[in-house]
């Protein structure tokens, strides 16, 4: 080789030195062990991502001989790469440079490479070759001879290249040989836990864990990034507000991407970055209305491929977005050379945008752009109909409006009233309505007489929505939303946004509600008021209150009602599936429960399995998790806790995780599971939170079940009054809801737990307190009657399931009296005397008196 001892800078020659304090991150140590079993390992990352000390470290910590070479600008030339290759492996097996030293390059490279290979290959132990700075290299030689080392290396040797653009050599061909393990920059993220971890243990930093967690959020995991900013915290006295504030436009973040990778690339693509700046996700045809170029899909790929903090989010690489602190960077550099052109840009984007039917993402562009008068026009086309944004979202668009702008436009001022109580909930209702009101008073003279109508029908709908939502004042609601109607009989003068709650099993366990507004003679009337009322309006809003109302009549036990509408709502929420995410879960799973109650437990599991397949084809991942749930819950009522068991390890829930309203479900059911394993004690703390929580929230319906669920806890642990009591309270939170199926889907354990009640009332076992009816009671007893069940019930006498009356009017039928005889027996009304018979027939599941006298021929009276 002509390169000598002289021309060999021995410092590249050297990894990285130790570094105090390195976070350890065993994930990833792991993925770099795999690599060993591959000829070449590839770490491809834009810069900063911690690529060299991440390489370093773990080759530190490996037992196999490292050859290690820094490369720069100036290897760019075949002979000085490759002498820096042999120095390299001389360093790690000394002597092994002068078996190659009188090989030359003029024949070109393959000679000298094939004799390398021999030599390497000779070599009795594994060694590692890491080049550092690949993207350095840009000469095709160099590449190729690079191509033909890993394509013929021995088996014990394996190449680490750092980089942080894509190889000059063919790398897919590699891959499809399994030569070569990729690890690229989604990879090389900080998680959350590591990003705490670092400031708290590497930089010394006394933040909280919410402040540290916003800041590996803020940068995306970019470990570069997160370092400056630590760096920068260690000079403010505000840290709290740097935190929230931290962006792409920090000085210390614009000079590194600036010197890093701004300032390397051509003049034409520093255009294209700063002009597509503006966007939130870019296409090439989107990219080609904003920046004028009609070679934007090659310019996009070079940006991937030069991992230029350009990220693809979909497998075709169709769109792509940047990092967050790139893209605020770069829209700093944007408004330094022209503080208007953002403005015209962005014009430029929303128009190409709606042209594509991409209404709301025109009007974010509108809005930031400042064009509100676009965006005005565009939203009032969207009156009328869901948008695909929730509630906040449409909140902080119309907020983007100069108020007064919105003055002038009735219906969009109420759809921001609307959507500041709907969506990020910081705005009081009271608060809300006066300020609209102030508004009508002010302004409503230069409206027209209709946009005073609408106005006024919206403050209607604004009130109702509070009373609703907020006051569980149903009787209340149903009157303002008459006067909204009367108002304006129209719907489409407003924008529906999706409401951003996360999806839940029940449509129900959106809503507080205190006991009693789930109450037959409260909801009966204001339901069905309702459907009638959204019959004609959007398909969404009948489905959600189709499937809300479904599941009341299923927990009154009216089966085949709650059937009935389930099937209306699945319908509706089938044909527009824009917002219908929640009505269609909870449909599904509601059609598995009247399976069940039906006693078809084959069709029910059968109705989740086929409801999973439809989750997925929607892509309802949440959707999956409840059809496990009660998949397994199927199971464990059958004495199978596998799939209980299965379910916790699958999704990652433990009695010592922090509660919330929005998962009080899911935590119920590890509460149940954890019954089902026998673990007592830990199910019945859990249930204690659990239940703290539902009555702070006034979830009446969560309550009681959480109460029936500390019932047989106590039952199952060997203390049976206090079961009797929890039952007991149990009950006088449901009574008022009229709740029947929460205790009848407990199953045979509640059912005889109730019988012991109603004979410990009826023996005064039982201190009655007052307020909780033994009527009710046989009610809820009743919901468990069927044609299996009924034997072993009436055995125990009639009693326990028909009221004193009704036994001595069914002793009146045995004795053969016609109903007026015995009207007159018992000094009662024909009318009354009816009202009792077809309790009685309802109670024994018969339909005449013939049949009454035959089945209750069959059992004795205990009195």
């Amino acid at each position: 080789m002509r390169s000598t001892d002289n021309s060999i800078l021995s410092t590249k020659l050297h990894m990285q030195n130790n570094i105090a304090n390195i976070i350890a991150r065993p994930r990833l140590w792991s993925t770099l062990q795999k690599g060993l079993s591959y000829k070449i390992t590839f770490i491809c990352a834009p810069a900063g991502f911690g690529k060299t000390t991440l390489l370093s470290q773990w080759l530190r910590d490996i037992d196999t001989p490292v050859a290690w070479v820094s490369l720069d600008d100036g290897d760019n030339d075949l002979s000085r790469f490759w002498s820096y290759v042999v120095s390299a492996f001389d360093q790690a097996y000394p002597g092994l440079k002068q078996k190659l030293h009188s090989i030359q390059f003029h024949q070109g490279y393959e000679p000298f490479v094939a004799t390398l290979l021999n030599v390497l290959g000779r070599l009795q132990a594994p060694v590692v070759l890491a080049l550092d700075d690949f993207h350095l290299i840009r000469d095709l030689v160099i590449h190729q001879s690079v191509a033909y080392f890993i394509e013929h290396l021995p088996g014990h040797i394996h190449i680490y290249i750092a980089s942080r653009t894509e190889p000059g050599f063919p790398s897919a061909r590699l891959e499809n040989r399994e030569m070569m393990f990729r690890v690229e920059a989604e990879e090389l993220r900080f998680a959350v836990r590591e990003g705490i971890d670092f400031y708290k243990d590497c930089m010394n930093l006394t933040l909280s864990d919410d402040e540290a967690m916003m800041l590996v959020q803020r940068t995306e995991g970019w470990i570069a990034a997160m370092k400056l900013a630590a760096l920068t915290i260690r000079k403010r006295d505000w840290v709290s507000v740097f935190v929230h504030n931290f962006s792409g436009r920090d000085q210390s973040i614009e000079k590194y991407l600036l010197e890093e990778v701004f300032e390397l690339q051509d003049e034409s693509i520093r255009v294209f970055l700063m002009n597509c700046s503006v966007l939130s996700r870019m296409s090439a045809p989107l990219c080609q209305a904003v920046s004028g170029r009609d070679d934007s899909r090659s310019v996009l790929e070079y940006l991937y491929r030069a991992h230029l903090f350009t990220i693809p989010l979909d497998e075709e690489h169709c769109w792509f977005r940047f990092h967050h602190l790139f893209a605020e960077f770069l829209g700093k550099q944007l408004d330094n050379a022209d503080p208007h052109k953002a403005s015209e840009l962005r014009a430029l984007a929303g128009g190409w945008c709606e042209q594509q039917e991409l209404e709301e993402e025109a009007v974010d562009y509108y809005i930031a752009g400042g064009h509100y008068e676009r965006a005005a026009a565009l939203l009032e086309r969207m009156t009328g109909r869901v948008v695909g944004v929730g509630w906040t979202r449409l909140c902080s668009w119309l907020s983007g409006f100069p108020e007064p702008f919105l003055w002038q436009r009735p219906s969009l001022f109420v759809t921001y009233l609307l959507a500041s109580f709907l969506g990020n909930g910081k705005e009081e209702p009271a608060r809300l309505l006066m300020k609209g009101e102030q508004i009508y008073q002010a302004h409503s003279e230069t409206w027209t007489e209709e946009e005073r109508q609408k106005y006024l029908g919206g403050l209607h709908l604004v009130r109702s929505t509070s009373q609703i939502i907020t006051n569980q004042d149903r009787l209340g609601a149903f009157q303002s939303f008459q006067a909204y109607l009367e108002s304006m009989p129209s719907t489409d003068s407003f924008i529906y946004g999706m409401f951003d709650m996360p999806l839940q099993a029940s449509a129900l366990q959106l809503f507080q509600s205190a006991r009693g507004q789930f109450g037959k003679a409260v909801a009966v009337p204001f339901f069905k008021k309702l459907l009638e009322i959204v019959a004609d309006m959007n398909q969404w809003i009948s489905a959600s209150v189709c499937i809300s109302y479904a599941e009341l009549l299923y927990e009154w036990n009216e089966l085949e009602e709650a059937e009935r509408h389930v099937h209306t709502g699945l319908r509706l929420a089938e044909q527009i599936k824009l917002g219908t995410e929640q009505a269609f879960v909870s449909g599904w799973l509601l059609m598995a429960r009247l399976k069940g109650a039906a006693g078809k437990r084959e069709e029910a599991i059968n109705t989740l399995l086929e409801a999973k397949k439809r989750f997925m084809e929607r892509d309802i991942p949440g959707g999956m998790m409840y059809a496990d749930h009660a998949i397994a819950r199927i199971e464990m009522q059958s004495g199978d806790v596998q799939l209980g068991q299965e379910w916790l390890n699958r999704y990652g829930l433990s009695d010592k995780d922090a509660v919330s309203v929005i998962h009080m479900h899911d935590y119920l059911f590890v509460a149940r599971v954890f019954m089902a394993l026998g673990y007592c004690e830990e199910a019945m703390t859990l249930c204690g939170r659990l239940l703290e929580l539902a009555v702070r929230e006034q979830m009446s319906l969560k309550t009681t079940e959480i109460l029936l669920v500390q019932a047989l806890l106590s039952e199952q642990a060997g203390k049976p009054e206090d079961a009797i009591l929890k039952l007991e309270e149990a009950l006088r939170w449901a009574e008022p809801d009229d709740s029947i199926r929460l205790f009848v889907d407990e199953g045979e354990p509640l059912r005889k737990m109730l019988l012991m009640y109603i004979r410990k009332r009826q023996s005064r076992h039982i201190r009655h307190m007052g307020g909780l009816s033994l009527h009710y009671v046989r009610k809820v007893l009743h919901g468990f009657l069927h044609e299996v069940a009924y034997i072993e019930v009436a055995a125990a006498g009639f009693d326990e399931i028909l009221t004193g009356k009704e036994q001595r009017v069914l002793e009146l039928m045995r004795e053969g009296l016609s109903n007026r005889e015995i009207a007159e027996q018992l000094q009662i009304g024909y009318g009354t005397l009816k009202t009792h018979v077809n309790h009685l027939y309802s109670k024994l599941h018969v339909n005449s008196r013939v049949e009454a006298v035959r089945r209750s021929a069959q059992f004795p009276y205990k009195n």
